[in-house]
C-alpha cells in the first residue's frame, strides 16, 4: 500500500472518530428528568449531589436523571472501603455537601424519594466538592442580591410608567 493511501486511511478514519465524539459531547447537555421510585423499590445510584437540603438531597446521574434522597436517623455515611481489612471512615450526614460524588443505597418511599441507608462517597471527592462550594456560595449570594435588585428597579419602572401615563 502506498503512503498516500495510508494517509488518505488515517485522515477518514480521523475524521470518523471527530464526528462520532461530536454526538458525546452535544449529548451532555440533555434536560434533566425526575425519577419516581416505587415505594419499596431498593435502589442503588451513582451521581452527583445538586442540590442540598435539611434532611435531604438530589443526585444527578450520568444519564441526567435526577433523583430526590431522603436522609434519616438510621442513615449510614462513610467512605468507600480501601482494602480487605480496612472499612470506610464514618462521616456525619453534615459532609454531603453540593459537587460530591457519591453512591446512594435505599428504598423507595410513597413519595418517589429514595430513603437512603448507606452514602459512600471517595475523601478526596469530598476535599474537592467542599472547595468548589467555597467559591460557589458567595457567587450565588451575589446572584440573589442581584435579583433582588433588579426586581426592585423593575417595579420602579412600571410605577414610572404609570406616573407618565397618568401625566399625558
Amino acid at each position: 500500500m502506498s503512503a498516500k493511501k495510508q494517509v488518505a486511511i488515517l485522515l477518514v478514519l480521523g475524521l470518523f472518530f471527530a464526528v462520532a465524539s461530536i454526538n458525546e459531547i452535544f449529548a451532555q447537555d440533555k434536560p434533566t428528568t425526575a425519577r419516581q421510585i416505587a415505594s419499596g423499590q431498593k435502589l442503588k445510584i451513582q451521581g452527583i449531589v445538586v442540590k442540598r437540603g435539611p434532611d435531604s438531597f438530589k443526585v444527578r446521574d450520568t444519564k441526567s436523571l435526577e433523583t430526590d434522597v431522603v436522609l434519616t436517623d438510621a442513615t449510614k455515611v462513610r467512605t468507600h472501603n480501601h482494602g480487605i481489612f480496612r472499612g470506610g471512615t464514618p462521616y456525619v450526614a453534615d459532609y454531603i455537601v453540593r459537587g460530591l460524588r457519591l453512591q446512594v443505597e435505599g428504598v423507595g418511599n410513597i413519595e418517589g424519594q429514595l430513603v437512603a441507608s448507606l452514602v459512600k462517597f471517595d475523601e478526596q471527592d469530598l476535599r474537592t466538592a467542599q472547595a468548589l462550594q467555597v467559591y460557589v456560595e458567595p457567587v450565588e449570594q451575589l446572584g440573589e442580591s442581584n435579583q433582588q435588585r433588579i426586581s426592585a428597579t423593575e417595579q420602579n419602572a412600571a410605577k414610572l410608567a404609570g406616573q407618565i401615563d397618568e401625566n399625558t
